[in-house]
């Protein structure tokens, strides 16, 4: 009997101990410029995109969950010059209310999404200095973490036209 008890807490401790991901991850599968598909960039060693006054960029990323519900998405740029869209797959995304904004980068998913892609394309319509940073920062949450993901791209920008 004690054989039993004991082997039922090893099996709930290994349980306990095993890895659990829930929290959200924000990763950038596909960098474009202009069209072509950029294959030097590695943004997760924060590197940077160099554009020019101009130049269209795109960005695909991929929200994950890791079978959790994803809750928000948010999108903050630092500066006005970057006029960007978000592309998504509109059956993921709730239309209720005012919760979801994608002009101002503010997305609400509808329930039972776990994982899905989003799209940003966006221009460098100006720049009132050369060599000016522009961050555009990427959040997501879930709806059972306590913790969110944020991914942060800094795009340097020239005026050598």
């Amino acid at each position: 009997m004690i054989k039993n008890y004991i082997l039922i807490l090893f099996v709930l401790f290994l349980w306990g101990c095993t890895s659990v991901n829930d929290t959200p991850t924000i990763n950038i599968s596909l960098v474009s410029i202009n069209g072509e598909i950029q294959n030097n960039y590695n943004l997760n060693n924060e590197e940077f995109i160099k554009l020019e006054t101009g130049d269209e960029l795109g960005l695909t990323l991929v929200l994950n969950g890791h079978g959790n519900e994803l809750q928000t998405f948010n999108m903050s740029l630092t500066d006005d010059d970057l006029n960007a869209e978000l592309l998504y797959d509109t059956k993921s995304v709730t239309t209720e209310g005012n919760l979801s904004d994608p002009a101002n980068g503010r997305l609400r998913f509808t329930d039972g999404v776990t994982r899905t892609e989003v799209s940003l394309i966006s221009t460098i319509d100006s720049i009132t200095y050369d060599g000016q940073d522009i961050i555009i920062s990427f959040y997501l949450s879930s709806a059972t973490s306590s913790e969110g993901a944020m991914q942060m791209v800094t795009l340097k920008v020239n005026n050598d036209q």
